[in-house]
């Protein structure tokens, strides 16, 4: 006999890391990065069905030099703070394991470009989010269900 699955929904950050997935910035400045990708990441597990249904969530989003400490709210980071954009639309595609994953093209500031260039191999780009999802009390997992606007 299985024992009953208890589940919990809770809201809880997403940090996770994205990879630079181009050789070499396009014409503009911009590098294809992989934002998020499925399966088991350090916050969570991201299904496929989540990263197509919510991939747009990443859409035209700026990027900051560092996570927040705490989330209160956008108060908490000011312009300063800011080192790129995705531009655009971001979208899924299968990655080099056959799994999807969401990509965009980010743009970084002037002063962190020749940085992102020469340190590419080594650097990883953060990514932080707010996510709804549900603990497994079986496996300790926290399979994220939906990402949210905030």
């Amino acid at each position: 006999m299985l024992d009953a699955m208890t589940v919990t929904i809770e809201k809880r950050p997403i940090y996770e890391a994205a990879t630079l997935v181009s050789e070499s910035p396009r014409e503009d400045g911009a590098w294809k990065v992989r934002i998020i990708s499925e399966g088991q990441g350090s916050s969570g597990y991201y299904s496929r069905d989540l990263l197509e249904n919510f991939h747009h969530i990443f859409n035209d989003v700026l990027s900051f030099r560092n996570h927040p400490t705490g989330w209160d709210g956008p108060e908490d980071r000011d312009f300063t703070m800011i080192a790129g954009e995705i531009l655009g639309e971001t979208w899924t595609e299968d990655d080099e394991r056959g799994m999807a994953a969401v990509y965009g093209w980010y743009l970084p500031d002037e002063e962190y470009r020749a940085k992102l260039e020469r340190y590419k191999k080594k650097l990883g780009v953060s990514i932080f989010a707010m996510g709804e999802g549900e603990w497994d009390d079986r496996t300790g997992n926290f399979n994220v269900t939906e990402f949210t606007e905030d």
